[in-house]
């Protein structure tokens, strides 16, 4: 009994025991429950330290400061953060623009030999270049021989390289160091991509407001006009440009048309074309004829765009625009002076026949008549001769404006050459047609030419020639108005001669035998004599080139002396003009060996010769020869060859000079620009010398026109390796002003007259 009693439990111990299983229970899921709230906390509160620290930078990085300090800033607040395990040293690149490369521009506690040697980075190249490359987070938890840039002496670390990727292109990289051995989490991750992310955001804003403010700031310094004007019209912008030439400022035409500023003279269907072309989308280009806020009127080219909104709807207008005034004028001056005789204002022989053409050619059913008189002044020959050519352009100047008198408004009235004019008189009858000859005849006699004190009479011999259907061709027109004047000259001058069949024979007859025999008398009798005018370094460092210029005079079998333009014409008419070349070459090759000793000192003669004569391979031959046999060395003869003559026969021309350039001698082309052809002939014409015509440098000084178009042909005669001489410097103001221009050499009365050639060899 007492053994059963003593094992047994008792009821209160059993009791016991089941309490403290069931308190430990709830002790244990008590404990376990206070540990999920620990955690929890932590969890919160590291949540919270997250969230701080991004409020933080991107506090930070929407700050209005330069992108540098942003940048700075941002890398501090992250090196900063405990809990990443950083240690206190990092840096930013970013990419340079349009190139796969990181620039390390912002940095913390780097040393010397780092910062050298991470300056600039190649995509692909060590962590950071292939973060930038890939556009993936590169993680490595000690330096290793994943690190190509690593300087000797750096202690044990880690490497965080953050991509920041922007529209889907790397923009920079966030490099940061951790401490050694450091495993990231996926919360730190997470962090450093959102950083990544405002950063990206940061660059992309900044970016965008460099190129607006450097846009602004282009369009607002272009030197173009820049007109900006909602979808109906009205402007909303204009640049500095706008107010420099029209002279409103930018508050005087905001919401107003752009219409204000027309002179009238536009055709509303233009400003149709254009806003039918802007609002289809398209690009509208066009000239506008404007007027200045002074009433000054100017030329504008224009190139007219629409801008579209993010619908692709036309919300904008933007107009660039050039003042091409002056191209204008220039053009407007070089059209008139391309059909215009600069001396008397009258239309040239080519815009004369030009005009002669189409009425001759044109259809005439209606057998409409007009009428051609050819005039040739008696009498001029004495004045230019005894009083200079200064008075005999005088003369052309003042009967000009009497014939203008005379003629119909209707009428063309003409500088044909020299003192030879012409009258074309369309729908006019034979019978009207010499009504107005006499009337021409008339103010020709009653005309009074008084020059220092002296009075002179003139004369005119006038031709006419009915045309009709029955004219055949401008040649014959003109051969029958020069035979007819011929005639009224051969019957005793001062008169009006009607065309008659029997005349052009006479006169065709009588003038060739008129003219061949003077110039051949002239080459026998030895009457022909060479003159030499220098020309002259416009820097006269260079000193005295000795440089001269071969001119032409005949003298007449009374031993007065007839200026080129007098005979050199019919010579080229009649075939005669090469013979005079080879008199000249001969002849100047001939003063070099009877003078070599002062000779050799001379830089060159240039010699002109025709456009016969270049086209002529005889005379190229006779060239060859003379060189040859007068040893003559090439270096010291310059040819000048007029733009027109070389033009003619290109192909010829080309290979005269070709085969002279090679044996030593220089060409210069002659008279440029008084033929107004295309300087794409200088491409194939290779000359060494281009001569500036002295019909734009006599002016320079006064006319803005003529100064831009002699700065025109010395800047493309430069760009082409070619020197430039301009003719025609009558005094030291026109030489200042092409030295200015750079131009080369200058010729003129105001450097030197012609004077006989054996004054400059003896």
């Amino acid at each position: 009994m007492s053994t059963e009693i003593i094992d047994r439990p008792s009821c209160t111990e059993t009791l016991v025991s089941t309490e403290f299983a069931e308190l430990r229970k709830k002790y244990d899921s008590l404990l376990t429950e206070v540990e999920k709230n620990h955690n929890s906390v932590a969890e919160f509160k590291r949540h919270a330290d997250v969230q701080v620290a991004l409020n933080n930078i991107l506090y930070a990085s929407v700050q209005p400061k330069v992108l540098d300090t942003i940048l700075k800033e941002v890398l501090l607040l992250v090196l900063e953060i405990p809990w990443l395990a950083l240690e206190k040293k990092g840096c930013i690149f970013l990419v340079k623009e349009h190139q796969k490369t990181l620039e390390m521009t912002v940095h913390h506690n780097l040393g010397r030999p780092l910062l050298n040697m991470c300056a600039n980075v190649a995509f692909g190249r060590c962590l950071c270049g292939r973060a930038a490359q890939t556009q993936q987070m590169v993680f490595k938890d000690c330096v290793d021989a994943d690190h190509e840039n690593l300087p000797a002496g750096l202690t044990p670390h880690g490497h965080y390289n953050v991509p920041i990727v922007s529209k889907g292109a790397t923009v920079g990289v966030l490099n940061l160091y951790v401490k050694h051995g450091h495993q990231p989490d996926a919360t730190e991750r997470q962090f450093l991509s959102m950083v990544a992310s405002a950063l990206a955001s940061t660059i992309e804003r900044n970016q965008t407001e460099t190129r607006l403010h450097t846009l602004s700031r282009a369009v607002e310094s272009s030197g173009s006009i820049i007109i900006i004007t909602d979808c109906d019209g009205k402007i909303e912008y204009v640049n500095r440009q706008f107010t420099t030439v029209t002279g409103y400022t930018a508050e005087e035409v905001i919401g107003k048309s752009p219409r204000m500023l027309d002179a009238y003279e536009t055709p509303n269907n233009i400003y149709e074309d254009m806003r039918k072309t802007i609002l289809s989308g398209n690009e509208w280009r066009g000239d506008f004829y404007n007027k200045k806020k002074d009433g000054q009127r100017y030329w504008l080219k224009s190139i007219v765009s629409p801008i579209r909104d993010n619908h692709g709807d036309v919300s904008h207008i933007v107009s660039i625009q050039e003042d091409v005034t002056k191209q204008y004028e220039l053009a407007k001056k070089l059209s008139y002076q391309a059909s215009h005789d600069e001396l008397t204002g009258l239309v040239n022989r080519r815009e004369f026949e030009g005009r002669l053409e189409r009425v001759v050619s044109e259809n005439n059913p209606d057998k409409v008549e007009h009428v051609l008189c050819f005039m040739d002044l008696d009498q001029f020959k004495v004045v230019n001769d005894t009083c200079g050519h200064h008075a005999g352009d005088a003369l052309l100047r003042q009967i000009s404006k009497e014939f203008l008198a005379t003629v119909r408004k209707s009428d063309t009235l003409g500088r044909l050459g020299g003192d030879e004019f012409g009258i074309l008189m369309e729908h006019c009858s034979p019978e009207h047609g010499r009504r107005v000859a006499d009337l021409i005849l008339k103010a020709a006699m009653d005309f009074q030419f008084i020059w220092e004190g002296r009075t002179f009479k003139i004369g005119i011999s006038i031709g006419l020639v009915a045309i009709s259907e029955e004219t055949v061709s401008l040649e014959e027109i003109m051969k029958c108005a020069d035979a007819a004047c011929y005639m009224a000259k051969d019957l005793g001058r001062n008169r009006v001669h009607v065309y008659q069949a029997e005349d052009e024979d006479l006169a065709k007859k009588h003038g060739e035998m008129q003219w061949v025999e003077r110039i051949n008398q002239a080459l026998e009798e030895d009457r022909l004599v060479l003159y030499a005018q220098p020309i002259v370094a416009v820097d006269e460092s260079f000193g005295d080139p000795l440089q001269y210029e071969i001119l032409l005079r005949m003298m007449d079998s009374e031993g007065n002396s007839v200026p080129p333009g007098a005979f050199l014409p019919s010579a080229e008419r009649y075939n005669l003009i090469t013979k005079i070349d080879r008199w000249v070459v001969k002849t100047v090759f001939a003063h070099y060996n009877t003078c070599r000793n002062h000779v050799a000192r001379l830089t060159k003669f240039s010699i002109n010769l025709s456009g016969q004569s270049i086209t002529n391979v005889e005379f190229l031959n006779f060239v060859l020869d003379e060189m040859k046999a007068q040893a003559i060395p090439a270096e010291k003869i310059c040819f000048e060859i007029t733009e027109t003559a070389a033009i003619s026969n290109l192909n010829k021309a080309s290979k005269f000079i070709s085969v002279l350039r090679r044996m030593g001698c220089q060409f210069a082309l002659d008279d440029f620009g008084s033929g107004l052809s295309s300087f794409g002939y200088l491409k194939t014409l290779k000359v060494d010398y281009l001569k500036i015509d002295g019909m734009f440098v006599k002016d320079i000084v006064d006319d803005v026109i003529d100064f831009a178009m002699v700065k025109s042909i010395n800047e493309v005669g430069q760009l082409m390796g070619m020197k430039t001489i301009a003719e025609f410097v009558e005094n030291d103001e026109i030489k200042e002003m092409l030295k200015l221009i750079g131009v080369n050499y200058v010729q003129g009365y105001g450097v030197g007259k012609p004077i006989p050639i054996g004054e400059i060899l003896c």
